[in-house]
C-alpha cells in the first residue's frame, strides 16, 4: 500500500505456522448479518471468550479496527468463503 517491500522469515516450514494451521477463521462485525452485529457485541464475545482473561483494552482496541482490516483484505483480493 506505502512502496515497502516486506520480506517475513521463519524457522519452519510457512504453512505450519499457527496462524496457517488455525481453523476459526476471522470475525469482525461488518453489520451486514444482523443490527446486534456491532464492536460492542463483539468486543463482549471475545472477551467472554477469553475466560476474562484478556486484555480488555487491547481486545477493544483490536476489535474496534477489524471491519476496516476485513474489508482492507477484501479489496485486496483475500478469499473468503
Amino acid at each position: 500500500r506505502k512502496g515497502l517491500k516486506v520480506a517475513l522469515i521463519t524457522k519452519i516450514f510457512p504453512t505450519r505456522s499457527a496462524t496457517a494451521m488455525a481453523q476459526g477463521g476471522v470475525n469482525a462485525c461488518l453489520n451486514n448479518v444482523a443490527a446486534e452485529d456491532t464492536v460492542e457485541t463483539h468486543t463482549f464475545d471475545t472477551v467472554k471468550g477469553s475466560d476474562y482473561l484478556g486484555d480488555q483494552d487491547a481486545i477493544e482496541f483490536f476489535c474496534s479496527r477489524c471491519p476496516e482490516g476485513v474489508l482492507e483484505m477484501d479489496h485486496m483480493g483475500a478469499p473468503f468463503s
